[in-house]
């Protein structure tokens, strides 16, 4: 990523319809064991969202662990109303986006993330206290 940015406005750099922001990160999520389920693609006219999103599913465990690296790269958690069940991960613009996937696979390279756990089988309830609120909404974790 870094060495696209250094040739031209990291803005207009694409992957395949990807912003490279937003590729970066759906790459790095992937990478630490998130699985990516969406994204804005991109600003242009099949853009579903205002800014930079990428949608997975993270565990309790993974979000726990993303959390100060989310915050330390000006980025944000959300949950969406079409997607309750996933976390959304936004910025401002897309240089925060690869801010966040440069500072995820750094970090995992001196704090691994967690074991993947999700959690029990879908007979099975599942318990209160695996849920976790954002902007007044649950979403499930283990």
């Amino acid at each position: 990523m870094a060495a696209l940015a250094e040739h031209g406005d990291v803005a207009s750099v694409s992957l395949c319809g990807l912003e490279l922001g937003v590729a970066g990160l759906t790459y790095a999520l992937a990478a630490t064991g998130c699985v990516p389920a969406a994204s804005c693609r991109s600003h242009a006219e099949h853009s579903w969202a205002e800014r930079p999103v990428v949608v997975a599913a993270i565990d309790r465990a993974h979000a726990g662990w993303l959390q100060p690296l989310v915050q330390r790269s000006s980025c944000g958690f959300d949950l969406d109303h079409n997607r309750p069940e996933f976390l959304t991960i936004h910025a401002q613009s897309i240089t925060e986006m690869m801010d966040l996937a440069a500072v995820i696979l750094a970090e995992a390279e001196h704090d691994p993330p967690p074991p993947l756990c999700w959690g029990p089988s879908s007979e099975d309830e599942q318990r209160v206290e695996d849920r976790i609120e954002v902007d007044g909404q649950q979403a499930l974790f283990d």
